[in-house]
């Protein structure tokens, strides 16, 4: 596989990229059902 692009800046729309490495946002699922925090998420971050 040819990776030359993958460190090669990008465009998302009008957003700039330095690179085209991504990380999707992610859910810990440590919140009560209203959103809040728990203990369980602060000793997790």
């Amino acid at each position: 596989m040819d990776h030359a692009k993958l460190l090669a800046p990008g465009r998302i729309g009008s957003t700039s990229l330095r690179n085209r490495i991504l990380m999707c946002p992610m859910g810990d699922d440590q919140t009560t059902s209203g959103g809040y925090v728990t203990e369980q998420q602060i000793e997790y971050f």
